[in-house]
């Protein structure tokens, strides 16, 4: 906090600018996390599919869910078998939605204070095993000015100039050209750390064959 505000200027920081940069805080980790896929913000688990359901909550801090695979183990090895993505309109059109068997498709539910998912077929008594899937983690809330914001090292310069620009908002020393600069400032860090923020894989191209996954 201290560091964003001196890079604004002026002098330091009262009882309300910390108050709102808490709130700041939150607002750019939930910006973050509606622009890209942040890699440290990726958490992989598994959940035991029961015959007969198939409607699961997910975990509460879920955001959205980015692969699954159904995991099969009847013969003692972890096989995984991955499972296509499913809109609410393409899981809405299907004619039978209590088929039962391997579960190959799903689709997922992202509400208001949760997430679900629905995988289909619904597990029958010989494929009712398991999921492993990975998803998008919700940052922790910001509470304090003291505390340790839950980002990687390379992310910190772009979260201090983010910081910087929000209580630049707020202080009537920050006049409109140094408001833009620090904005400036905030996208280019931002980018730059988001451009290293990735798989280093080669980009591989596949068909969308997630209709015959129903």
């Amino acid at each position: 906090m201290d560091d964003a505000i001196a890079m604004t200027g002026g002098e330091p920081g009262d009882a309300f600018l910390h108050k709102y940069g808490r709130r700041a805080a939150n607002r750019i980790l939930t910006d973050w996390a509606n622009r890209s896929l942040n890699l440290w913000q990726m958490v992989s688990t598994t959940m035991v599919l029961s015959a007969g359901v198939s409607t699961y909550a997910l975990p509460d801090d879920c955001l959205d869910v980015t692969e699954v695979q159904f995991r099969d183990d009847s013969s003692g090895d972890n096989v995984d078998l991955t499972m296509g993505r499913l809109s609410r309109s393409e899981y809405a059109s299907l004619s039978n939605k209590e088929t039962e068997g391997r579960p190959s498709s799903y689709v997922v539910l992202r509400e208001l204070d949760n997430a679900r998912i629905i995988v289909w077929p619904t597990p029958d008594t010989s494929s009712a095993e398991a999921l492993y899937y990975w998803y998008i983690q919700k940052n922790q809330d910001v509470t304090s000015a003291a505390e340790n914001i839950g980002v990687p090292d390379r992310f910190l310069p772009a979260f201090v100039a983010g910081m910087a620009y929000e209580l630049g908002k707020v202080r009537p020393t920050v006049d409109g050209g140094k408001l833009q600069y620090l904005k400036q400032e905030y996208m280019d860090l931002l980018m730059r750390a988001q451009n290293e923020d990735r798989e280093r894989t080669p980009t591989r191209i596949y068909p969308d064959l997630s209709g015959y996954w129903r």
